[in-house]
């Protein structure tokens, strides 16, 4: 086994600060989808979206949590139909369906906002919330409508 590579820590920025986008309707292609168990013991998906590459803020990550409960379903059912997805109308319609789908990365064009919170340390907080999807024809993403204060 050879030398490991060593590095200076006194110059490397800590991460996982990233101010909220801000309020506008951006382009995102889904690039994870996971099974987990929600804060009340429900299954849910969680997706992970990256901005599209033609955009301000491209690459950045945002999140959606789908949870598989007769209750929530309406969310999964507007989703699937404002993509275009033929799973709006399946009769056996499965969480693994819903992940296999998302992981292929699907182009969706939402609404995003910037909502306040408490986090558990009772720390006041922002983050970004997806709403109003639509879908995206293929080649045909249009740029953001976000701020441009970030450019």
């Amino acid at each position: 086994m050879g030398k490991s590579k060593t590095y200076d820590m006194t110059g490397v920025q800590s991460g996982g600060t990233f101010e909220p986008l801000p309020r506008g309707r951006y382009n995102l292609t889904s690039s994870e989808a996971v099974v987990e168990t929600s804060s009340t013991g429900n299954e849910m998906i969680s997706v992970t979206f990256d901005v599209a590459a033609d955009q301000q803020y491209a690459g950045r990550k945002l999140f959606d949590r789908f949870v598989w409960t007769d209750t929530a379903m309406w969310k999964i059912k507007d989703v699937l139909e404002k993509i275009e997805s033929p799973l709006s109308e399946d009769k056996s319609l499965s969480l693994e369906k819903l992940v296999v789908l998302f992981k292929r990365g699907v182009n969706v064009n939402v609404l995003v906002a910037v909502e306040p919170y408490t986090d558990k340390n009772g720390e006041k907080k922002t983050r970004n919330t997806i709403s109003d999807y639509k879908a995206v024809p293929k080649g045909a993403l249009p740029k953001s409508t976000g701020s441009t204060l970030f450019k």
